[in-house]
This record gives structure tokens, C-alpha cells and sequence, in this order.
């Protein structure tokens, strides 16, 4: 659950967590992003977490102001930069993968 007086989750930040449990058919409002791990609490395959990387890229290729928010440079816009960017957002708060 996302609780307005704990803290505020950046807007595109907030609409790729979204993307994230969509991704999983998970309804985002059954997520407590206050618990510490919640990102352990689903799973998605490696083919589920590769694509969403590439959608990921695409979306802070194509979002100035996504990059603004997400990246530490925004001002780079090579691809190879963002799926970097994308990989590193994932391996922190990434679903875990099925076994």
C-alpha cells in the first residue's frame, strides 16, 4: 500500500513500480512499499525480468523526465546507458526470480 503521509514515491518512479507489478498481474495497492524487502515478496522468470528492462530502456530513452528522476545523468540518452541504468534499477528492486 502506498500511504501518502509516510512518504512520497516519485511519479515515474511510482508508474514503473506499477509496470513492475503489472508485469506479475500483482494489484500495486496489495504492495506495502513501506516493509523493508517487499520487492522479495513476488517472483517473475528471466524472461518476465528481460523484458521489462527493455521496456524499461525504451521508457527513460523516451521520458526526459523519467530520466531526470531515475538517472544519475540524465543527459545521456544512449541506449547502452539506459539498459545499464535499467539492469542496476532491477537488480534493486527487482521481483526475485523463479527457480
Amino acid at each position: 500500500m502506498i500511504k501518502e503521509d509516510d512518504f512520497t514515491i516519485p511519479k515515474h518512479t511510482l508508474f514503473i513500480f506499477h509496470q513492475m507489478c503489472r508485469e506479475i498481474r500483482v494489484s500495486c495497492k496489495k504492495i506495502d512499499f513501506n516493509k523493508t524487502e517487499w520487492y522479495l515478496k513476488h517472483s517473475w522468470t528471466n524472461y518476465k525480468q528481460n523484458k521489462f528492462i527493455n521496456w524499461l530502456t525504451n521508457y527513460l530513452f523516451n521520458n526526459k523526465e523519467a530520466r531526470q528522476e531515475i538517472v544519475a545523468s540524465p543527459s545521456r540518452k544512449s541506449k547502452k546507458f539506459l539498459r545499464k541504468v535499467a539492469t542496476e534499477f532491477i537488480l534493486v528492486y527487482g521481483w526475485k526470480i523463479k527457480k
